[in-house]
């Protein structure tokens, strides 16, 4: 899963030298002795490609807001939500990390297990602080577009 910029960085970086290992796979097919071998390589292969590029697209759906909105509102929700939300804010792990007095490898850690080892006070700590940036950058973004009168 892809959570970060960083991470979506090492995807696109990922992709690219698979596309370049299929290039060079499928001239192994010419060679009918390793033909065989070649294709079933070449297919996992673009699946993985498939997977990173699925993920990706998850990324920037979340980055740019297209997720359709949930209204359910469970405790199994909660760590997707602040994931998201995070995202959208354009918040880094570290930057997040900072908040907290933790360090940018937390945060990775709690996303990658869905925030499995946070305790309850963690999560709603989290919850809040992202709620407080987000009406923050709200409130800039409106005050930006009173002052210039409606015009940015």
């Amino acid at each position: 899963m892809i959570l970060s910029g960083k991470d979506l960085a090492k995807a696109q970086s990922r992709i690219t030298m698979l596309k370049g290992r299929c290039d060079l796979m499928r001239r192994r097919i010419a060679d009918p002795r390793e033909a065989a071998l070649a294709t079933v390589e070449i297919s996992r292969v673009e699946r993985r490609i498939d997977e990173l590029t699925e993920q990706m697209q998850t990324y920037f759906d979340l980055f740019c807001e297209q997720t359709m909105a949930s209204t359910s509102v469970t405790l199994v929700d909660v760590p997707a939500r602040l994931i998201q939300r995070r995202i959208r804010l354009n918040m880094s792990q570290a930057e997040l990390g900072k908040a907290f007095g933790q360090t940018r490898q937390s945060i990775s850690r709690y996303e990658k297990t869905r925030y499995a080892g946070a305790s309850l006070k963690r999560l709603i700590e989290i919850d809040l602080l992202l709620r407080a940036e987000e009406i923050r950058q709200f409130s800039t973004a409106h005050s930006m577009e009173i002052s210039c009168g409606g015009q940015q």
